[in-house]
């Protein structure tokens, strides 16, 4: 017997199948409890079903799951992905390190662009943070996901022909990644490119709330896209807006000012110090209240600050610190030559660092 066709059977599925997967990284090197994103790019890129799944050779040294990879107990595993069509597959080889308590692991990256649009022969620079600042191992590794259209070297990127291209940064620590689309364009004959740009301060030192200005100059002056993008890579220190830097708590930030045409960079670095407040503590003596004279016996007398509210305290005589770190100190004037002496206390309340100097003499 023979079946009719109907009159949609001549319309075909065509599904497009995978020829290949690739993982971004071939190797990787975690200390126990550290973790890293692996990420397979199934081609091509219009493949119908780029499902895959994941296995680890030694899951008692390395696990993985959806890609993140999770260091178990020190030894080897190598990571597999396979995809879901056709079988095909690729690997990672991990080791897994005893954790140094004295490292510091990346906890992500992140790039100063999400998003570039160049013409032919342009260059961008892009910059990657690690974070948190302190982190032990600091080192990337880049990439392009086609390098016929924009490659790039140490985060200079470089506009090769029209299209498009995904430049990848990743940490050595952990294989955290972060990305920016590059669109390329046939040059414009009457664009005039950005050569550079330069900011009015290259170091800023600032105390908390403090503001700051900082102008951005682009060069040529007849830049065609004079547009920028302002960061800092610690926001808990300095933040800015337009240009305009705000002090935020006690450490260092770098400010960078980014060219929209070309990616052009200029940095500031800004350091913010505690508010130095006026001379306002007042220290209390336990001897006259009138020309604080010591006489020379064995009676030892104690100087003190009564407010509460100060704290990390600092006592300095005759500009030499002492161990004492309390809201009081006593001195033996036994111990002390005759003649004047200087006395000053540091301390700090509510976030503002304030002193105060006192001179009292000793004597027979």
């Amino acid at each position: 017997m023979t079946a009719c066709n109907s009159p949609d059977s001549d319309s075909t599925n065509t599904a497009t199948a995978v020829t290949g997967v690739t993982l971004n990284q071939s190797s990787l090197t975690l200390a126990v409890n550290g973790t890293a994103v692996l990420t397979p790019t199934v081609e091509p890129n219009n493949a119908t079903n780029k499902n895959v799944s994941w296995s680890s050779s030694n899951p008692g040294v390395a696990t993985v799951n959806n890609g993140t990879v999770t260091a178990v107990s020190a030894g080897s595993a190598t990571i597999s992905v396979t995809t879901a069509d056709g079988g095909f597959f690729d690997t990672c080889d991990v080791t897994v390190e005893p954790a140094d308590p004295n490292t510091v692991a990346v906890t992500d990256v992140t790039l100063n662009e999400s998003i570039l649009t160049l013409e032919i022969d342009d260059t961008a620079t892009l910059i990657a943070t690690v974070n948190p600042s302190n982190a032990t191992n600091k080192d990337v590794t880049w990439s392009s996901s086609n390098n016929n259209v924009a490659t790039v070297d140490g985060g200079t990127v470089t506009a090769i022909a029209e299209g498009t291209a995904t430049i990848t940064v990743t940490t050595a620590d952990g294989g955290f990644f972060d990305t920016c689309d590059v669109t390329v364009e046939p040059a414009d004959p009457n664009n005039v490119a950005v050569i550079d740009v330069t900011l009015n301060e290259s170091i800023l030192t600032l105390e908390i709330d403090d503001t700051a200005t900082l102008n951005a100059t682009i060069n040529p002056s007849n830049a065609t896209n004079k547009n920028v993008t302002w960061s800092s890579d610690n926001t808990n220190v300095a933040t800015v807006v337009d240009g305009t830097v705000t002090a935020i708590a006690e450490g260092t930030a770098t400010i960078t000012v980014t060219t929209a045409d070309g990616g052009k960079t200029a940095t500031c670095v800004v350091t913010v110090n505690p508010v130095t407040g006026d001379a306002s503590i007042t220290i209390n003596f336990d001897g006259p209240a009138e020309d604080i004279v010591l006489a020379k016996d064995d009676t030892a007398f104690t100087f003190s600050v009564a407010d509460t509210a100060y704290s990390n305290f600092r006592w300095i005589l005759n500009g030499v610190e002492q161990s004492e770190n309390s809201s009081s100190i006593t001195f033996n004037q036994t111990e002390l030559a005759d003649g004047p002496h200087r006395l000053t206390v540091i301390a700090s309340k509510a976030g503002i660092v304030y002193s105060q100097e006192l001179n009292f003499l000793v004597s027979e």
